[in-house]
């Protein structure tokens, strides 16, 4: 007779996902190699209206962040700014595009996470300055 307890024991290895509603509001990561890159982005970001606002962190080349990172089977470290990139969820994939149109990286970063809450000043602020994705 097989152990009972070992079939009802959860399975240690398995992923749960749960579903849910996708917040409107979203805070996107993207890194790049220099600050004429990271405020190149940035500003057309802005002016696009494709964010309401863009934290570069890092000033020159002494104070930039440090990614470690695997590339063409290769373990790499070089400085890079981080972009933090605060946008309307459903506006990713313009996002990427202009990323992608405006950064030297063959795989720019650009990965995000959704905002659950905060100022609701600060986020109405940010519906305000992006623009409404379009209809599909």
């Amino acid at each position: 007779m097989e152990d009972q307890t070992k079939q009802q024991a959860p399975q240690i290895n398995q992923v749960t996902v749960f579903n849910h509603q996708l917040s409107p509001l979203s805070i996107y990561y993207c890194t790049t190699e220099s600050m004429e890159t990271a405020k190149k982005i940035s500003n057309s970001l802005v002016e696009k209206k494709l964010a309401a606002c863009v934290n570069i962190i890092g000033q020159g080349e002494a104070s930039t962040i440090t990614s470690i990172y695997s590339w063409e089977n290769k373990v790499c470290t070089d400085p890079e700014f981080l972009l933090i990139i605060k946008s309307r969820t459903e506006l990713l994939q313009e996002i990427l595009d202009e990323v992608k149109k405006n950064h030297p990286y063959t795989t720019p970063e650009l990965i995000g996470t959704p905002i659950f809450g905060g100022s609701k000043a600060y986020l109405d602020w940010v519906f305000e300055n992006t623009k409404e994705p379009a209809k599909q």
